[in-house]
């Protein structure tokens, strides 16, 4: 089965600004660290009008393949975070948001543009981060709340997944929850 929603991309979200998000989930490693704050710090200070943890109902957290069940509130001050464990369980979902634009994302240092797509017709960006070329960390950011929203995959420790795997698994992921989160 994670070989065919691997190829078939299944989206999830976490945001890019959270730090010290735990590495686990239910019990299980992840097999990468969640981001580090370093964009946050630099572009972000004002607290996002979205809160994935408490604005996402269960109905939209299943249609997009998520156990309402393992939410994991990720939050660090102003940056609401909530990280999820997919239907297939082998890896999760992060989402976060905050007040940044996608102007904001893309023109920052840290942050490696892997391409410029939409997500249910609002503008995105598939990224990673710059200080490390080499992960196979892929997030996705689009439109939503009075900023953007943050989603991106992790893999269960044990779990070899490609960026491309995980760029698909995002950006699915992502489709299936933005019509459940507003715009400004």
């Amino acid at each position: 089965m994670k070989k065919r929603l691997a190829g078939a991309g299944i989206a999830v979200v976490i945001a890019i600004t959270a730090s010290g998000c735990a590495n686990t989930i239910e019990g299980h490693a992840l097999a990468k660290e969640p981001p580090k704050p370093a964009l946050a710090a630099s572009v972000s200070t004002e607290s996002a009008d979205f809160d994935p943890c408490f604005d996402l109902s269960n109905r939209a957290l299943e249609h997009a393949h998520l156990r309402p069940s393992t939410k994991s509130n990720q939050s660090d001050g102003d940056v609401p975070a909530c990280l999820w464990v997919s239907d297939e369980s082998w890896y999760a979902v992060g989402i976060f948001s905050h007040d940044v634009g996608l102007a904001r994302i893309e023109s920052s240092s840290d942050v490696l543009v892997l391409r410029r797509t939409t997500v249910g017709g609002r503008h995105a960006l598939v990224f990673s981060y710059s200080a490390d070329p080499g992960t196979d960390l892929c997030l996705v950011a689009f439109e939503g709340g009075s900023g953007s929203v943050v989603v991106v995959p992790y893999a269960k420790d044990g779990y070899a997944v490609t960026r491309s795997a995980l760029c698909g698994i995002a950006l699915e992921h992502a489709g299936n929850l933005v019509d459940a989160i507003p715009t400004a």
